[in-house]
């Protein structure tokens, strides 16, 4: 954060220096949000109990919603005041900072450290994980092991199918209702900011629901919700690919449902990464940052090499790419994901994946 603030205060300053300072004040910005991910699962296996995984993973990735619908507003009015564009970057560099502080006053390691968690609440914190306190430095990053295990391979794989589907959705939604669906520019920003809002929500929701139902192992829960998020954007993204350009409302139904329902992915792949990653988990969602990244960069080629005269019979081509990947993607996880600890989690190199009822079994024994 702190690299991520004080980058993002020098942006104007670089931008005076010329092109190639501003991109390296950017590089910086983008190495603060590396830690992002890693972050989510570190303090997910951290502080979450094992039967609210699914709360803390919508609630910390709810970033990628939430971020562009306060930004984007807040930047536009920003600059439209004498201030000019570079209040934009640093009042956000002042929010970062001023949350780093209260990061920083706030969190704690390990749950045993924060004086204001009760015994009790201690105890349901820790309960089914590690007994013994582990210093990071002596607990050495199997990662032979995690590269080796199927379960963490079909979390990244779903990853792809994640990562590029909302990508180009979250991109190129205002490019569509511009161009495609001849919506006026002022109506362009609320219309393509509600399916990340909505999908907050739904986030939010699924995670909780995740948690809550009892009646499923954890394996087919995180496969259950990830087949509702995947197959259910899917199928919105292939009905809008064969919408026709003049039937406005529709097309934007299927648009707005086809983010708002990724949402159930909270209780699925994102869910998956801390049950079976566990302690570990920071590194196997670090590849998942990686696989965002990569999407980042990839989307945007992607689509305009599909759409280079934005008709509404070339971005037919790019839904069905993506509801492509979303399918494979999603049969991959179902056939290989879990919603247990892998083996190397275990100090004794024993899987939990295959224990009947789902029991919460301690990561080291």
């Amino acid at each position: 954060m702190i690299i991520s603030g004080l980058s993002t205060a020098l942006c104007p300053l670089a931008a005076s220096f010329g092109v190639s300072f501003l991109i390296i004040s950017r590089i910086l910005q983008g190495i603060g949000f590396a830690s992002c991910m890693p972050l989510i699962g570190s303090v997910t296996s951290t502080w979450a109990k094992l039967t609210e995984n699914g709360l803390f993973s919508g609630a910390l990735t709810s970033f990628i919603q939430l971020g562009p619908v306060i930004t984007m507003p807040m930047s536009g009015f920003l600059c439209s005041t004498s201030l000019g564009w570079p209040s934009v970057f640093y009042v956000h560099a002042t929010i970062t900072l001023i949350f780093l502080v209260i990061w920083w006053i706030l969190y704690r390691d390990q749950p045993g450290d924060a004086h204001w968690i009760s015994a009790s609440e201690l105890k349901l914190i820790t309960d089914g994980k590690s007994d013994n306190k582990v210093k990071r430095s002596e607990d050495k990053l199997p990662i032979r092991e995690i590269f080796q295990t199927s379960s963490v391979w079909a979390i990244w794989i779903a990853a792809i199918g994640n990562m590029y589907s909302i990508q180009m959705v979250v991109v190129f939604a205002p490019t569509y209702i511009s161009q495609v669906l001849g919506l006026p520019i002022v109506s362009v920003g609320l219309t393509a900011a509600l399916p990340t809002l909505l999908q907050f929500a739904i986030k939010m929701l699924a995670g909780t629901a995740s948690d809550k139902i009892t009646s499923l192992r954890e394996t087919t829960k995180v496969r259950l919700f990830n087949t509702i998020a995947f197959v259910g954007m899917g199928i919105f993204l292939i009905a809008l690919a064969y919408t026709p350009a003049n039937r406005t409302i529709v097309a934007l139904i299927f648009l707005i449902s086809s983010t708002t329902i990724l949402g159930f992915n909270t209780g699925g792949f994102f869910k998956s990464c801390t049950l079976v990653g566990r302690q570990y988990s920071y590194f196997v969602n670090a590849v998942v940052q990686v696989v965002m990244c990569i999407a980042m960069l990839t989307v945007p080629f992607i689509v305009t090499t599909l759409t280079p005269n934005g008709l509404s019979e070339e971005w037919y081509h790019v839904f069905i790419l993506h509801a492509a990947f979303l399918f494979i993607t999603n049969v991959i996880f179902c056939k290989l994901g879990k919603g247990t600890a892998a083996a190397f989690t275990s100090s004794n190199g024993i899987s939990t994946e295959n224990t009947t009822g789902e029991q919460l079994k301690p990561v080291f024994l």
